[in-house]
């Protein structure tokens, strides 16, 4: 089970350290829910790895503009004579 910590927390699960508030962390479900029911983590709901990145680059495609970069002030034109 996935969950974002809400609270720092000290100790270690298997030796590994529990990360801080904000940070999420991938537990046995045992463990995670426990944590979300005392209030000290959320679940956080996680999506196939392979329909994000599909999305990303999709949207990425979509989205690039198809004209040339801007000229900064003071440069010559190249095609000037």
């Amino acid at each position: 089970m996935k969950v974002r910590m809400r609270m720092d927390m000290s100790g270690t699960h298997n030796g590994v350290p529990y990360p801080p508030a904000g940070g999420v962390v991938e537990l046995p479900d045992q463990v995670g829910a426990k944590l979300v029911a005392a209030g000290l983590a959320e679940a956080v709901k996680s999506k196939p790895a392979v329909e994000s990145a599909t999305a990303a680059v999709e949207t990425e495609s979509a989205d690039a503009p198809a004209v040339a970069p801007r000229r900064g002030p003071g440069r010559p034109r190249k095609d000037a004579s």
